[in-house]
Parts: C-alpha cells; sequence; structure tokens
C-alpha cells in the first residue's frame, strides 16, 4: 500500500471540517488555556472509549465526530504543550490511564 497524498489532503480537509463543527457546538465550555495538560489527557482518553464505542455500535456519523472529539483534545493538548511547555508526570500520566479504564473520572 502507497501513501497517497491527495487521499491523506483529502482526510484531512474532511476531518478539519469536523473538528470545527465540533469546536463550535461546544463554545460554551472553559477555554482549554485554563485546563491542564493532565485534564486535557484523560479528556483525549474518555473520547477514544467513546470512538471505540461508536465503532463498535456500527453508527458511522457517530464515529466520525468522535475522531474530530480525539483529533480536537489532541490539538488542545499540543497546543498547551507549545505555548506553555507542559511537562506530564508520568505517574499522573498512568493514573489517568488506569482511572479511565476503570471508569473512575
Amino acid at each position: 500500500m502507497s501513501f497517497k497524498m491527495d487521499q491523506a489532503n483529502e482526510a484531512i480537509k474532511y476531518l478539519n471540517e469536523l473538528q470545527r463543527t465540533k469546536f463550535m457546538i461546544n463554545t460554551h465550555k472553559d477555554a482549554w488555556e485554563t485546563l491542564s495538560a493532565e485534564t486535557l489527557l484523560e479528556g483525549l482518553f474518555k473520547e477514544v472509549i467513546e470512538l471505540q464505542e461508536a465503532l463498535m455500535s456500527g453508527k458511522r456519523g457517530n464515529a466520525q465526530l468522535e475522531c474530530a472529539d480525539v483529533a480536537n483534545y489532541a490539538v488542545m493538548l499540543c497546543d498547551l504543550i507549545k505555548r506553555k511547555g507542559a511537562q506530564l508526570d508520568v505517574s499522573v500520566i498512568s493514573q489517568t490511564i488506569v482511572e479511565v479504564e476503570d471508569g473512575e473520572s
């Protein structure tokens, strides 16, 4: 299988449209600049779980929107790291993973 840049560009463009829609829907929420890297990482893990559930349910539209949520959390986390040089404590990351897997958060 060879990498096709045109196909990648189309997929990125489509995902970006979905991301913008999801950002607009969620404008009532706190600005991500106020959230910690750990909080954003926890949100990212939760969205991955929601994506998995959407895929398992067979609802293509829901799965695509969950992909946008996953991508948006990754964008917010990347922005925070870029702007603030956020350093993630490995113990916090490990605990976040355990809590999300256990459904505690």
